[in-house]
C-alpha cells in the first residue's frame, strides 16, 4: 500500500504527467478530478449506487487545518484521496464529508457507492468547479488547491467548521476566500431570469446580464424559436423572434458542467467521502410574449368640435386574410364615453373595413349630410391603427320660463322683478362655449333662435333680476333628433332665482382685551334685544320669518339673545332688507352697560349675493378701580411720621382673578407730597397688595386685601380693603350698577396711608446645663440641654436657628472642638419665642478642666443673620464637669520603717459622699472603703522599698 502512496504522491506531484492528463481529459470528458469540461460527469468519473472500491490516501502528504468548531479551538490532519472502482474504472477523486471520523487505513477496501442528499449545495459547486479554469479558481489539479477546497467544504457541511490556517499552503486565507467568490458566482444568475420578455416580430431585442452569459454552456430549451445571439463578452444577448405563428414560449439555458446524482462513499467504522457532482446546476429561463398580430381601433368624433362621441355601432367586415388563416370573431363594435371602440387584433395585412350604422343623438349618419358613413385600413404587425369617423349633429331651439323661489311670478315688492334676467347656453357643460344669450321678459320668459346645433346644452344664469340671488341652477338641455332626417328639435326648461336675505351677527368684547375678560369681570348674563330702525323690537313671528341660528336664545317673541363667557356671540338669518340695530338690555357683572346703538342695514348688493351678512361689535368697558395712598415711616421716638419715597408695592390677582401682577413705587406726588403711591384703572376683582421691602429699621407692613362684589338683587358693586388676618375691613364702599352705567367705569377708592413701624433686632438668651445642673458627672451618654430665649422676632415668619455644642480643654477657645451641631427651622408664634435643644454627649475622658460651651446663630427666611450668641467664656452657655479628688499617701525613704503621716480629710471625702438622711448611702461607704485601701497598699509599698533597700 506504501508503495502505492508513494506512486500516487509521485503521480499528482509530476506537471507533465497532469498536464497531459488534463489534455485528455478537456478531450475525452473524463480524467481525475473535474477538469475543463463542457458536459455533465460521465460515467467513468462517478459511480452508481450499490457499487464498491477502495478508498484510498497518501498517508505522507498530510495536511493539518487549524480553525475552530463550534466556536471552540479545532483541528483536524487530511490528505489527497481517491476511490478505485472496483469494476476495473479510473481511479476517482474524493472529499471527505465527515471530519473528525478516521479511515481504518490508507488503504480502506469495501466502500460502497450510495445517492445522497445531505450534502450541500454550495459544498457539491465548490467539489466540482475548484479546478475549472473559467467557473473555479485554478486551471489545472493541484494539491494545494485540492486542500483548499476540501476545508471549504468541511466549512459548508453541518458541523461549525471555521478553518483558518493550513500552514502547508501560505495562501490559504486568499484561496479560500476566491472560492466563496466562485460560488457566489456560480449561483447567479441574468437579471431577466424569470422575467417575461415582450417582443415584436420583425423587430430585436437587446438583453443585459451582469453575469457571463457563456458560462451557461447548455441550452434546455428554446419554444420562442427565436435567434439567441451572446455577445464575445457574454454580457449581452440579442434576441429575434423568426417564427411568426409562434406567440409565446421560453428559452433556458444552465451550466450543465459536472451535473450529476451526488454519490458518497461509505463504509462501517470508517469515514464518509463524496464524488463531485452537482444535483442542480445553476441555470436560467426566459419567457417571451411575441407580437405578431396588429390592433386596430374606430375613434368617433364630432365633425365641428373634434370632441369623443360615444355610442356609435359600426359593422367590421374583413379581406386580405393569409391562406389558412381565420377572420376575428368581431363583427360590430360601439364607441365608449372616449368615442373609442375596443382594439381588435388581426393578423399582419388583413384589410378592416368598419360601416357605421347608428349614431347616438343627437348626430346623424354621414351619409344624410353628404358624407361617407365607411373608414377603414390595414392592419400592421406590432402596431395599432385608428379609423376615424366624424359625424355632425342636428339643430335645435332651447326655451326658458323664469320664476322667484319663495314669491313665484308674484313679486313681494318693488323691489323684486323677473325682468333682466340674463341666460347663456353653452356647449356640453357648464363651462362650455356659449353658443346663445337670451334676456327675460317681466313675465321671466326667453328663448332662442332655431340655430342650435343638437347635442348637449347646459342652460346658465349670467346675471339676476334686480331682488334675486342668481341662484339659478344650471339645467342641462339635450336635443335629440326624432329620426335622422329632422332638422329642429325643442326644449323646454325653467328655473328659479332665490330671494335676498340678510343676516346679523353680534359679537360681545372687552373694548380693551376683545375674547378675554379681565379680572373677575364676566360676560355671563349680558343681554341684547334686535330693534328696527324705528325702535320696535324685531319679532320672531313677522312675515320675513327670522331664522335663528347661534346664541342663547331667550324665550317670547321678541328677538333677544343672553351672551355668555363661552358663547359672546348672537346670529340671525333671513332678514327682511331694512335697517336695524341691537342694543344692549342688561349689563353682566364687572361690566359698565353698551349704551351705543350697534346699527345696521340690509340692502341688495349684487346677484352673486344670496344673504347679505352684516356683522356688529359691542365693546364693553369694565368696571375698574384706582387705589392710591401715601407711606409713611414713623420716628424712633414714635412721635413723627413721614412720607417715605422709593418703595415698592405689588398688586397681585387673587381668588381667580385675571391678570399680571401690578407694581408701583411711593413718589412725591403733584402736590409734592413725599410717599404718594397709585394703582390705576385697576380691573374689576381681588387683590392683595403687598409691600415688597421695607426701609431699613422697619417692619415690613401686612398684606392688605381689596375686593370687589356686585349685588345682582340690588344691582352694586361694593368694594372692600381689609388687613390681612383681620375680620373688619378698613374700608367699604358702595356704587350702584346706574350710577356706573350713566357715569365712568373707573371707581376712585378713597386713600390709604400705611405706616411702617421700627423693626426691634432680635436678641438671644441661652442657659447650659445638664440635669438642670451647671456641672456634670463624666459618663459615656451626658444629656446636654440648651435653654434659648429669642425676643423681638417678627410673628408668622420663619427662620432658622443654628446650634453648636463647643468642648474646650484648659480654656483654650482658639482650639474649641465642636462636638454637636444642628439646624432647627421654625414659625415664629410670638414677639418672643423659646427653644430647646439637646444631645448626648461622650464625656467619660473629661477632666476638671474640660467644659462645654452652646453657641447659637438666628437667620430669617432670607438667609440673613439677624442675631447670634457665641461668647465662648459666657457662663450661662457653659457647663462642665464636676470630678471627685481622692489623697494618697506617698511612701517616704528611709533607714527605718515609717507609718503614712497623714490620712485623706473627710471634708474631701464628704465633698464628694452625698449623705442622705443622716446616714451613710451605697456611695459613703464605697468611699471610706476605698480609702482605706488607698492607705493600705501604700503601706505595703513602703514596707517593701524598706526591705530592698536593705
Amino acid at each position: 500500500m506504501k508503495k502505492i502512496n508513494n506512486w500516487f504522491k509521485k503521480f499528482i506531484q509530476s506537471k507533465p504527467i497532469m498536464m497531459a492528463l488534463l489534455l485528455v481529459c478537456s478531450i475525452v470528458g473524463i480524467g481525475f478530478g473535474s477538469g475543463n469540461v463542457q458536459a455533465a460527469v460521465p460515467d467513468e468519473f462517478t459511480m452508481k449506487p450499490g457499487e464498491t472500491g477502495n478508498v484510498y490516501y497518501d498517508t505522507s502528504n498530510v495536511y493539518m487545518m487549524y480553525g475552530t468548531r463550534n466556536g471552540q479551538p479545532w483541528s483536524d490532519a487530511t490528505a489527497p484521496m481517491a476511490v478505485k472502482p472496483n469494476d476495473g474504472g479510473i481511479d476517482i477523486m474524493t472529499f471527505c464529508i465527515q471530519p473528525g471520523v478516521p479511515f481504518i487505513s490508507s488503504d480502506n477496501p469495501g466502500y460502497q457507492a450510495v445517492s445522497v442528499t445531505d450534502v450541500p449545495h454550495d459544498a457539491q459547486v465548490a467539489s466540482a468547479i475548484w479546478n475549472n479554469p473559467i467557473l473555479g479558481i485554478c486551471g489545472d489539479t493541484n494539491e494545494n488547491d485540492r486542500i483548499v477546497t476540501q476545508a471549504v467544504i468541511w466549512e459548508l457541511l453541518p458541523y461549525g467548521i471555521k478553518v483558518e490556517s493550513i500552514p502547508r499552503i501560505p495562501d490559504f486565507a486568499a484561496k479560500k476566500a476566491l472560492l466563496y467568490q466562485k460560488i457566489a458566482e456560480y449561483n447567479q444568475h441574468p437579471e431577466f431570469d424569470g422575467k417575461t420578455i415582450d417582443l415584436t416580430y420583425g423587430n430585436s431585442k437587446t438583453l443585459n446580464s451582469s453575469v457571463n452569459l457563456n458560462s451557461f454552456e447548455t441550452q434546455v430549451s428554446n419554444t420562442a424559436k427565436v435567434n439567441w445571439t451572446i455577445s464575445p463578452d457574454g454580457k449581452s444577448v440579442t434576441v429575434t423572434p423568426t417564427d411568426p405563428n409562434v406567440q409565446n414560449g421560453t428559452v433556458a439555458y444552465k451550466r450543465s458542467f459536472m451535473e450529476g446524482t451526488p454519490i458518497a462513499l461509505e463504509k462501517q467504522g470508517s469515514q464518509r467521502v463524496y464524488i463531485a457532482a452537482i444535483k442542480d446546476p445553476s441555470s436560467y429561463t426566459v419567457n417571451f410574449n411575441i407580437k405578431t398580430f396588429g390592433e386596430f381601433q374606430i375613434k368617433k368624433i364630432d365633425k365641428e368640435t373634434g370632441k369623443a362621441v360615444p355610442g356609435t355601432k359600426f359593422k367590421l367586415e374583413y379581406s386580405n386574410l393569409p391562406a389558412g388563416s381565420t377572420a376575428p370573431t368581431q363583427t360590430e363594435v360601439t364607441t365608449d364615453e372616449n368615442g373609442l371602440s375596443p382594439k381588435i387584433k388581426v393578423l399582419n395585412g388583413v384589410h378592416v373595413k368598419a360601416t357605421e350604422t347608428a349614431v347616438p343623438a343627437p348626430y346623424v349618419l354621414g351619409s344624410v349630410i353628404g358624407d361617407s358613413d365607411v373608414v377603414e385600413g390595414d392592419i400592421v404587425a406590432g402596431q395599432t391603427i385608428t379609423l376615424t369617423q366624424r359625424n355632425k349633429q342636428a339643430k335645435g331651439q332651447i326655451i326658458i320660463e323664469k320664476t322667484g323661489t319663495e314669491s313665484g311670478k308674484n313679486m313681494w315688492n318693488a323691489n323684486y322683478t323677473l325682468a333682466g334676467n340674463v341666460f347663456e347656453i353653452r356647449e356640453n357643460d357648464a363651462n362650455g362655449k356659449v353658443v346663445a344669450t337670451v334676456t327675460t321678459d317681466a313675465n321671466g320668459h326667453a328663448e332662442t333662435n332655431k340655430e342650435l346645433p343638437l347635442g348637449t346644452y347646459v342652460v346658465t344664469e349670467k346675471t339676476a333680476s334686480n331682488g334675486f340671488a342668481n341662484t339659478f341652477k344650471p339645467v342641462t338641455v339635450k336635443i335629440e333628433y326624432a329620426n335622422q332626417t329632422t332638422a329642429v328639435i325643442v326644449k323646454n326648461t325653467e328655473g328659479t332665482n332665490q330671494e335676498v336675505t340678510g343676516s346679523t351677527v353680534l359679537t360681545k368684547v372687552d373694548a380693551e382685551t376683545g375674547s378675554e375678560t379681565q379680572g373677575q369681570a364676566t360676560f355671563n348674563g349680558a343681554q341684547y334685544g334686535l330693534f328696527h330702525e324705528d325702535g320696535t323690537p324685531v319679532k320672531w313671528s313677522e312675515a320675513f320669518k327670522p331664522e335663528y341660528v347661534e346664541g342663547n336664545k331667550l324665550e317670547g317673541d321678541n328677538i333677544a339673545f343672553e351672551m355668555t363667557d363661552k358663547l359672546q356671540k348672537a346670529s340671525v338669518k333671513h332678514l327682511a332688507l331694512g335697517k336695524y340695530f341691537w342694543r344692549e338690555l342688561k349689563a353682566p357683572e364687572g361690566y359698565q352697560i353698551d349704551n351705543t346703538k350697534r346699527e345696521f342695514e340690509i340692502t341688495y348688493k349684487d346677484q352673486d349675493t344670496k344673504v347679505i351678512a352684516t356683522e356688529s361689535v359691542s365693546k364693553e368697558n369694565v368696571v375698574k378701580f384706582t387705589l392710591d395712598g401715601f407711606k409713611y415711616v414713623e420716628s424712633k421716638s414714635g412721635s413723627t411720621k413721614s412720607g417715605y419715597n422709593g418703595i415698592e408695592f405689588k398688586l397681585t390677582p387673587i381668588n381667580d382673578t385675571k391678570g399680571e401682577t401690578i407694581s408701583t413705587k411711593t413718589v412725591t406726588n403733584k402736590d409734592g407730597y413725599d410717599g404718594y403711591f397709585a394703582f390705576e384703572n385697576v380691573p374689576y376683582g381681588d387683590y392683595e397688595l403687598t409691600e415688597v421691602k421695607a426701609p431699613e429699621g422697619y417692619k415690613i407692613i401686612k398684606p392688605l386685601t381689596i375686593t370687589s362684589d356686585f349685588n345682582a338683587e340690588k344691582r352694586e358693586y361694593m368694594f372692600t380693603v381689609t388687613e390681612k388676618g383681620q375680620k373688619e375691613p378698613l374700608k367699604v364702599l358702595t356704587v350702584s350698577e346706574e350710577e356706573i352705567n350713566n357715569g365712568s367705569n373707573v371707581i376712585q377708592l378713597s386713600k390709604l396711608f400705611i405706616t411702617n413701624n421700627l423693626v426691634k433686632v432680635p436678641t438671644i438668651r441661652t442657659l447650659a446645663t445638664v440635669d438642670g445642673e451647671k456641672t456634670f458627672t463624666p459618663a459615656k451618654d451626658t444629656p446636654m440641654h440648651d435653654d434659648i430665649d429669642i425676643k423681638n422676632v417678627i410673628e408668622g415668619d420663619n427662620y432658622t436657628m443654628k446650634i453648636k455644642l463647643w468642648r474646650i480643654q484648659n480654656g483654650d477657645t482658639k482650639k474649641a472642638q465642636v462636638v454637636f451641631e444642628t439646624d432647627k427651622d421654625f414659625v415664629a408664634q410670638a414677639e418672643n419665642e423659646k427653644q430647646v435643644i439637646e444631645t448626648l454627649v461622650d464625656t467619660s475622658k473629661d477632666d476638671e478642666n474640660t467644659s462645654y460651651v452652646w453657641t447659637e446663630e438666628l437667620y430669617d427666611e432670607t438667609g440673613t443673620k439677624v442675631a447670634e450668641h457665641n461668647d465662648l467664656t459666657n457662663k450661662d452657655q457653659t457647663v462642665k464637669p464636676k470630678i471627685e479628688k481622692k489623697e494618697t499617701v506617698k511612701p517616704v525613704v528611709s533607714n527605718k520603717t515609717n507609718t503614712p503621716t497623714s490620712t485623706p480629710t473627710q471634708q474631701a471625702a464628704k465633698a464628694s459622699i452625698p449623705q442622705t438622711s443622716g446616714e451613710l448611702n451605697g456611695a459613703m461607704v464605697f468611699g471610706v472603703f476605698a480609702v482605706v485601701m488607698v492607705i493600705a497598699v501604700g503601706t505595703f509599698v513602703y514596707t517593701k522599698k524598706q526591705r530592698v533597700n536593705k
